[in-house]
């Protein structure tokens, strides 16, 4: 049960990124509302981390355990693969106005990718049943995303989805393949710290710090910082701990779709039967290869 519901959680927290940034509309440059969202982050979790070290709560060995050197520079490369590289990219290529559904189309790549890095490294199962269930998450996300333009687009802005890719792939894979130390409150602390120092110096150098604070700007940076934020990369890394990378990355397949729902029940936009294919579609694929992955281990 515990598992299903981190998948739920991630799935939910996840997709409601793109709603934020939504919520923010003109009162921000992308980088500058980067920059702020962590540094708002980075703020509040280490004030929670202040607070924990003064209480005297038996858990707070548990949640506070002592880090070694290389525990730290393993949480400042996820921070920098998993927020900075990830989401810079992704924001990158919106700013370029590269269309939605090619950053949605080749960051689907990524559960095929690690399910080919954890097969080579670490002889991770793979049969037909998972292979068909990867392609079939693959359509779903194709479905969901719609039709796409790509009249308006820069072979440098093309370049950014496929970094994008990588860099939320390349985080997966360390999580796997590293003895994690720490709490997940320790590792975002650490995390969005790092992403925060990289997003500020980028906008400080560009000039693009200034914002427009309102009511709709305040709401939407409450959005991204706890839904979004320390909601979404909480659960990536529970999952990743609990379920793997592999298995963590498949949920991706359910992301675009339920982006799409969120935009319906926030906005108001419509949900075409191509988006509700591409969510029904993007169930059965990760049904699908659960199912061939459990199959597999039985097997052997």
């Amino acid at each position: 049960m515990k598992p299903i519901l981190i998948s739920i959680a991630f799935i939910i927290c996840w997709s409601s990124g793109f709603v934020g940034s939504l919520l923010v509309g003109e009162n921000a440059s992308p980088i500058g509302l980067l920059a702020w969202r962590y540094i708002a982050t980075a703020v509040l979790l280490a004030g929670v981390i202040l607070l924990l070290r003064s209480a005297k709560h038996p858990a707070k060995a548990r949640l506070l355990p002592a880090l070694t050197r290389s525990a730290w520079k393993h949480q400042i490369l996820m921070g920098v693969l998993s927020h900075a590289t990830f989401l810079g990219a992704v924001f990158w290529a919106s700013d370029l106005a590269i269309d939605p559904g090619i950053t949605s189309l080749v960051c689907a790549l990524q559960p095929i990718l690690v399910a080919a890095v954890g097969a080579r490294l670490w002889g991770d199962p793979f049969n037909f049943r998972m292979a068909a269930g990867l392609v079939l998450g693959l359509v779903a996300v194709g479905l969901a995303a719609g039709s796409i333009d790509f009249s308006s687009t820069s072979v440098f802005g093309l370049l950014l989805p496929f970094v994008a890719l990588l860099g939320l792939s390349a985080s997966a894979v360390l999580e796997r393949a590293s003895d994690a130390q720490g709490s997940i409150v320790q590792a975002l602390a650490i995390q969005t710290a790092t992403a925060a120092v990289i997003f500020t110096g980028v906008a400080l150098a560009m000039g693009d710090m200034g914002v427009h604070v309102n009511a709709d700007f305040v709401w939407a940076m409450v959005w991204l910082v706890f839904l979004s934020g320390i909601g979404g990369y909480a659960a990536y890394t529970a999952c990743l701990r609990t379920m793997g990378s592999t298995m963590t990355s498949l949920l991706l397949f359910v992301t675009p779709p339920v982006t799409s729902f969120w935009t319906w029940l926030m906005f108001q936009q419509p949900v075409n039967a191509g988006q509700i294919a591409g969510m029904v579609l993007g169930i059965v694929a990760v049904a699908l290869t659960v199912n061939g992955e459990r199959r597999e281990r039985s097997n052997t």
